[in-house]
């Protein structure tokens, strides 16, 4: 396996446009995965709109398709948690304050 070059991309989810940066070998050791949301608007898996995880590397490496799906099927998988329900329910509602 050789170091590649970042794979970038970028889906919506729930309205969010999230940015996928995932690259391979990083520092000649480790795959990282970091995801960005626009506004940096929070998801099921951070507050802050920003998430930052270091892998396994993987070989062979994975596809772009590969990338969104896993990260896809991380985000509905946290959504169904009673915090992100009840935490999206509140930032949809309207304040008067």
């Amino acid at each position: 396996m050789t170091v590649g070059n970042p794979i970038e991309t970028q889906f919506d989810w729930e309205g969010r446009t999230i940015r996928l940066s995932y690259y391979p070998l990083k520092w000649s050791v480790i795959d990282h995965l970091e995801i960005h949301v626009e506004n940096k608007e929070p998801l099921p898996i951070t507050e802050t709109g920003y998430y930052s995880q270091f892998i396994e590397p993987m070989d062979p490496l994975l596809t772009v398709e590969e990338i969104v799906e896993t990260v896809r099927y991380h985000l509905e998988a946290a959504a169904k948690s009673r915090s992100w329900i009840e935490a999206e329910a509140a930032r949809k509602q309207l304040s008067l304050f």
